[in-house]
């Protein structure tokens, strides 16, 4: 597994997997592969235990790796209780205990270590197979899990082979990247915009992802444009903090200004955008989450996930510390002058992001006022 980045952050992840050998008794069928959350204790392991159960040292490798609460069957968080419960954060979290992954409606329904799901089932013949996966943090975290295979032509699908990861240098192996963003035959786009036309500013933002996978049309991450072409100099002396927002102004497109120019009160339309949009439970300080109170508990959901309550996101070191909608923490502020900023960053369906609102704040004054906002559209036909 291997990744670039943008702006220092990792974008996804290429991954490769070759079969230079494999005994064609250890699976008839294509087999499943996951992140899981444990190693295996002795570098690498293979081979059916007794009656087709799962390798004693791949058994414990414990549970899916989940940091982000897609909560399979088999995550790891199935195991985890709530402080002060009996009740797995899975169930707390869902009422049927446990979510299917779609990756090609939103990603965000897929534990990060499911790479059956969001890449594909692996044949057991020797070949070498390589994708892109725009749903991985940074490898350093990686680099202390395993990676786990099984047979599901058995009950249970036991654990036939296993591998724990290492940090090696580029030049070890023979392994040339392929581009950043390799896209197959079968690519499509799919593109949202929001834009803003007031006596404060006029902006414009695009979203835009490719569509591509053998098995499952997955978005593969999305691009990021921000386009400023006036705002009015007393708007924010400072670079602007900007998110997505779990809801939109109103029945307006769009808003600007502030409700109350001398206290520098956000503005009201803007600030009825609710909390930060945070699928992942990234759960910052003004995640959607930080109000809603978890099921059987007197907690927050931020609360009963997190031992603070509250994460601070660094998206350079493990974007899973980061709500989805924090722009100004995966991607940076905005200056608050006329320019084009472009970015690449992970992500989920864009069908489900225009639902949402794009909202600046101004960290200048107290409480980071909401001084624009802007409401999504779909764009069928891009230019």
């Amino acid at each position: 597994m291997w990744q670039a980045s943008s702006g220092g952050k990792p974008i996804g992840a290429h991954v490769q997997l070759t079969f230079t050998a494999i005994n064609a008794s250890l699976c008839p069928d294509p087999m499943t592969w996951h992140i899981h959350y444990a190693i295996v204790g002795k570098v690498a392991a293979s081979g059916l235990g007794a009656g087709n159960t799962s390798n004693s040292y791949c058994a414990s490798t414990k549970g899916h790796w989940d940091p982000t609460f897609g909560c399979g069957p088999s995550s790891n968080n199935q195991e985890v209780m709530v402080n002060g419960t009996n009740t797995s954060v899975c169930q707390a979290l869902y009422a049927s205990g446990s979510k299917k992954c779609s990756p090609m409606d939103d990603i965000t329904t897929c534990e990060m270590g499911d790479l059956s799901s969001v890449l594909n089932t692996v044949p057991a013949a020797p070949g070498t197979m390589t994708w892109f996966d725009p749903w991985m943090t940074n490898l350093d975290v990686v680099s202390s899990l395993s990676a786990v295979l099984h047979c599901p032509a058995y009950p249970g699908a036991p654990r036939v082979a296993c591998m724990d990861f290492e940090e090696v240098k580029p030049d070890a192996y023979e392994m040339p990247p392929p581009p950043m963003r390799p896209l197959p035959n079968n690519t499509e786009t799919n593109t949202i915009m929001a834009s803003i036309d007031t006596e404060d500013a006029r902006a414009r933002m695009w979203m835009w992802q490719e569509f591509g996978g053998d098995q499952n049309i997955i978005p593969m991450g999305a691009h990021v444009e921000l386009t400023i072409d006036y705002i009015k100099e007393s708007l924010c002396p400072v670079p602007m903090e900007w998110h997505l927002h779990q809801a939109i102004p109103g029945e307006e497109v769009a808003a600007s200004g502030y409700g109350n120019s001398s206290a520098h009160a956000s503005n009201p339309l803007c600030a009825a955008t609710g909390g930060h949009w945070d699928p992942t439970y990234g759960c910052g300080s003004a995640s959607m989450w930080q109000t809603v109170v978890l099921n059987g508990t007197n907690m927050s959901v931020c609360e009963a996930l997190h031992e603070v309550g509250t994460q601070t996101c660094n998206a350079t070191a493990d974007v899973t510390t980061c709500e989805m909608g924090d722009m100004s923490g995966v991607l940076g502020r905005v200056p608050a002058t006329e320019g084009r900023l472009k970015w690449i960053m992970p992500w989920t369906n864009l069908d489900i992001v225009a639902n949402l609102s794009v909202v600046f704040h101004c960290p200048a004054y107290e409480g980071s006022p909401r001084v624009m906002c802007m409401n999504f559209v779909k764009i069928e036909d891009p230019i």
